[in-house]
């Protein structure tokens, strides 16, 4: 039987998306999917692009949620040209 631990907000704050990324797994969260709003904004817009990690219970229940927000500014119809704004961790409240 795995053993779950909620992740305080704090203890994500100044970590990378690697070393979060290894925190969350380790105590029982799951990479659960992204979601981007780039298409709803021009050139010049500010979106964010947000990786989610998901902690469940025995029977799948959902616990708890933070993912991982990265700002970018859209520059043009690539994505990869984008300007990198900022990044942080966010806790998604269940």
């Amino acid at each position: 039987m795995m053993n779950y631990r909620k992740i305080n907000q704090e203890e994500l704050e100044d970590l990378t998306l690697e070393n979060g990324r290894k925190l969350l797994l380790s105590v029982g969260y799951v990479e659960d999917g992204s979601y981007s709003d780039r298409d709803e904004y021009d050139d010049g817009g500010y979106y964010h692009y947000d990786q989610y990690y998901t902690l469940y219970n025995s029977d799948e229940d959902e616990l708890d949620r933070v993912s991982f927000v990265t700002i970018y500014e859209k520059t043009g119809e690539c994505s990869e040209d984008d300007k990198f704004i900022r990044t942080y961790w966010n806790s998604l409240y269940v």
